[in-house]
């Protein structure tokens, strides 16, 4: 995303440049969030293509596919390919996105261990589910409990271990995440949550898990859905300087000055966000200072995720769980239709927010906490269903 969307702005902004892209990929740029759906059979390859392959053509965007970069060479200013093939840059973005972290299991290189990164992963999970029954989701996250979904669409039994108290800890609180796992149970997908995963049990072929408290969880299917880290090898390898991802400033400029980095392998002021407003959001800031106009600057990005879980709608934005007490909390809920809003205020603004169940409103309260707007007298009624947030934002 961050890779093609930096080339599209570039070709618009300036018709003469050459402009190639590397990529290990089999396939052009697709929304990888819809891997989910593809796995689950809710659409095809072609759906999850961004642009056909006249649009590369048309906008002088030149993709290589199938050619991984193993080497950056910053004072030479190229790259080496697999091949051995070197070639020259004068400005160069990263844009390595991120590497499916697979904890350090017992058993994790067992035959029908998974992760979902890649088509091809997809493609090799739905052949192998044809002949079980019964598939276990380690993490219970965002990719988590839709791999759950998806898997349970595919006609599998599904169980989802998660190693936190709670679902979602990064986008709900507790009591959301209570409200969240009565219904995704109640769809038919068993959660164990505060569960460490001591061994993947089977010889040579997955045969289930154990957890650290001793408990047997059957399973011929492991996904693994702990997250993701940032890309940073080759940044690394190349001398940039590195910490969680890829060193840069507001310009997104590395250590190195004719190397940028955006999207989910940068890290900026100490975060990498690993969201697509923050991928779309730094590459564009990329691409104007690749351009030399070094008024584009990243401020940061205000974390915001929308999610579709088994139907369920849930907007997390901004900070959920305030550490102090110096926050203003307004909640309405109604666990039995799996509807929960919560609001979090400081100083008389809103910070953050929760609306699971019902995102009516959620992106006009976005707009609301990105304006700044001083809500203090009416913060009681903001959730009122008869309240009118039109006089807040104008």
């Amino acid at each position: 995303m961050a890779g093609i969307n930096a080339a599209k702005i570039l070709s618009e902004n300036n018709k003469n440049l050459k402009i190639e892209v590397y990529t290990q990929e089999k396939y052009h740029y697709y929304q990888r969030p819809k891997l989910i759906e593809l796995l689950a059979g809710e659409v095809q390859l072609e759906d999850i293509y961004v642009y056909p392959e006249e649009w590369y053509k048309k906008n002088n965007i030149e993709v290589f596919l199938n050619s991984k970069v193993i080497k950056i060479y910053p004072a030479q200013k190229n790259i080496e390919l697999e091949n051995k093939t070197k070639v020259n840059f004068d400005k160069l973005l990263i844009a390595t996105g991120g590497i499916p972290f697979i904890p350090p299991i017992k058993g994790n290189d067992k035959k029908g261990v998974f992760t979902i990164s890649w088509v091809e992963d997809v493609f090799t999970i739905k052949k192998y589910a044809e002949k079980i029954k019964k598939a276990v989701v380690i993490g219970g996250g965002l990719l988590g409990l839709e791999s759950a979904k998806a898997l349970l669409n595919l006609g599998l039994e599904v169980v989802v271990i998660e190693f936190f108290p709670y679902l979602l800890p990064r986008q709900l609180d507790l009591e959301g995440a209570e409200i969240l796992k009565s219904e995704i149970e109640r769809m038919g997908i068993k959660v164990f949550l505060n569960s460490k995963t001591k061994e993947i049990s089977g010889d040579g072929k997955v045969t289930g898990v154990m957890l650290e408290d001793g408990t047997d969880i059957s399973g011929e299917l492991i996904l693994f859905a702990a997250g993701a880290r940032p890309n940073k090898i080759l940044a690394e390898e190349a001398g940039l300087s590195t910490n969680k991802g890829v060193l840069v400033d507001a310009h997104m400029r590395t250590s190195s000055p004719d190397i940028f980095a955006a999207g989910d392998a940068a890290e900026f002021k100490g975060s990498c966000y690993g969201i697509i407003p923050a991928a779309l959001e730094q590459s564009k800031v990329a691409a104007f200072n690749i351009l030399g106009d070094v008024s584009a600057v990243y401020p940061g990005t205000i974390s915001s995720t929308t999610l579709k879980i088994l139907g369920i709608d849930l907007v997390s934005i901004g900070e959920i769980n305030p550490k102090k007490d110096n926050y203003q909390i307004v909640v309405r809920k109604k666990p039995e239709r799996c509807f929960y809003k919560k609001l979090v205020l400081k100083k008389g603004r809103i910070v953050g927010g929760i609306f699971l169940g019902d995102k009516k409103d959620a992106f006009v309260f976005k707009r609301i906490i990105d304006q700044k707007i001083d809500v203090s007298g009416v913060a009681d009624r903001l959730l009122d269903e008869d309240f009118d947030l039109k006089k807040l934002h104008g």
